[in-house]
């Protein structure tokens, strides 16, 4: 529940001379098998706002925090940022749109481009 796993995103970097080709023969899907190869990965997997601060808990002690986000403690390292997670917390809660939005159209395979289908009848 803590982790977005539906927003995670990653970016594989090779540089060849890092490692020798590794698990050669071994049969794995594509996305495995790319990632395995890469010499270097970084990963950004986003935290729900309201496991911030028992994510952050957990990643400095190793422990899951039973308590409820408001009584997670800060390491002191972690303070500066705790407070300014508090604050983005707060400032999103009050926020309003500025402006009226916008439409995005992104073209698709069922995107129709005549007004006028070939295959139907005209009436």
């Amino acid at each position: 529940r803590a982790l977005e796993w539906d927003e995670m995103s990653f970016t594989l970097f090779q540089n060849p001379s890092a490692l020798p080709e590794p698990l050669i023969g071994t049969e794995m899907p594509v996305p495995l098998a790319d990632f395995a190869r890469a010499s270097e990965a970084q990963i950004l997997l986003p935290v729900h706002p309201d496991y911030n601060q028992r994510f952050l808990f957990f990643l400095q002690s190793g422990l899951v925090w039973p308590g409820g986000e408001p009584f997670t403690p800060a390491f002191v390292s972690d303070v500066d940022l705790v407070s300014q997670v508090k604050r983005i917390g707060q400032s999103a809660e009050i926020s309003e749109p500025v402006g009226s939005g916008w439409e995005v159209l992104v073209p698709t395979e069922m995107q129709v481009l005549e007004s006028q289908i070939p295959w139907t009848r005209s009436s």
